[in-house]
């Protein structure tokens, strides 16, 4: 998701069966790939975990 302010923040989220998760940081297009790692690597957690959604 992305939020139209400033210099384009993106937000990081994953659904999981009707629950969408927010990811607890932002990032610009500057530091994209490294919170992109990260966020995949919180949703493998995630999915490691079998948290309940």
């Amino acid at each position: 998701m992305r939020i139209h302010q400033e210099s384009g923040y993106r937000l990081c989220f994953v659904r999981r069966g009707k629950a969408v998760i927010l990811l607890p940081f932002v990032g610009g297009k500057g530091s994209q790939e490294q919170y992109i790692h990260v966020a995949q690597r919180l949703a493998k957690e995630i999915d490691d975990e079998n948290y309940e959604v």
